[in-house]
């Protein structure tokens, strides 16, 4: 640097030093006029240097309380102040599917509270033969697992997930009805907010458009079971958590699909209108009651999953 150029300007924690050293220095001074205004009996010796050792440390403890900034390490300081829990506030995520759809045996699906308050989701699907991961991520971080023991440093902890967890005040929440094993794949499936006493408060179902048809061979079903009956709409039926927010997430026992709604059971997904369905328990029962008891007496469910199919697909909006 030349003689005529300009010094460089000065960054925001040396500027904070320095105006530390100066504070330390005027409270020295300070501090030496106050023991002079003191009592003119003199003091003993070990007295006096007991005094000005506690005014050093005074000086010292402010100067090194301003000038710590100039000697910290950035990166060291950010990793420090931003240590704990990353959620809440929660990112705007309503929905997660799993890598790879099921298809056939049994899912098992399951949701963990992490350390940083995130939500681990497993999506497991079991045969008689084979054990395969068909997701394993947190749900707002989107960070993908090899299993659950590496997210939880080496532990395998039970899930946090339930049936009915109260979601805030005297309420709970509830995912209800019959199920995947039900002739009508759950049409009267709902998720529910309910009182202590279990009195429905707000009912709604939510229906998932499937990526294919599955095939179901139900006993009671069919006069010939073995050739059962495909569908492509189901109930999202499955384990629930709820967050700090309030808002709650439940996972899809069949498809792996997780989604995250309010209080009122409304869901930002961008899902909805596509795949995602969400509407009123008792419209469901009205619109296909008639089909329901048609079909119950001739058990064509072939039939009547090919209306609920063409009714969803006209209320698809992308």
């Amino acid at each position: 640097m030349t003689a005529n150029s300009a010094a460089p300007p000065r960054r925001a924690h040396e500027r904070r030093a320095l105006q530390g050293l100066g504070s330390a220095r005027r409270w020295l001074r300070t501090l030496e006029r106050m023991s002079r205004s003191t009592s003119p009996v003199r003091e003993p010796a070990v007295s006096s240097r007991i005094s000005w050792s506690s005014r050093w440390g005074v000086a010292l403890i402010l100067s090194y309380a301003t000038c710590a900034p100039l000697f910290a390490d950035p990166q060291q300081a950010a990793v420090v102040t931003t240590a704990g829990k990353s959620y809440p506030p929660y990112p705007d995520t309503w929905n997660w599917s799993p890598q790879r759809p099921p298809t056939t045996g049994f899912t098992h699906a399951q949701l963990r509270r992490m350390s940083d308050g995130d939500v681990l989701v497993s999506v497991i699907q079991q045969t008689n033969t084979t054990v395969e991961v068909l997701g394993l991520a947190a749900f707002f971080a989107g960070k993908q697992f090899a299993s659950v023991e590496s997210a939880f440093s080496g532990q395998f902890p039970p899930s946090d997930d339930s049936d009915r967890p109260k979601l805030r005040d005297n309420l709970y929440v509830r995912s209800r009805g019959e199920g995947i094993n039900s002739c009508s794949r759950g049409i009267y499936d709902a998720l529910r907010i309910e009182d202590e006493t279990g009195r429905a408060v707000l009912e709604k179902t939510v229906l998932v458009l499937l990526t294919a048809p599955k095939q179901s061979k139900l006993l009671t079903c069919e006069e010939r079971p073995s050739e059962g009956f495909s569908y492509r709409v189901q109930p999202v039926v499955g384990r629930l958590l709820v967050l700090e927010d309030g808002t709650f997430l439940v996972v899809d026992s069949e498809s792996g699909l997780v989604l995250r709604f309010t209080d009122r059971l409304e869901t930002r997904s961008p899902l909805v209108g596509g795949r995602v369905f969400v509407v009123d328990a008792d419209f469901l029962d009205r619109r296909f009651r008639e089909d329901l008891a048609k079909h119950n007496r001739t058990r064509d469910w072939r039939r009547f999953q090919a209306s609920l199919l063409n009714w969803v697909m006209t209320q698809r909006t992308h």
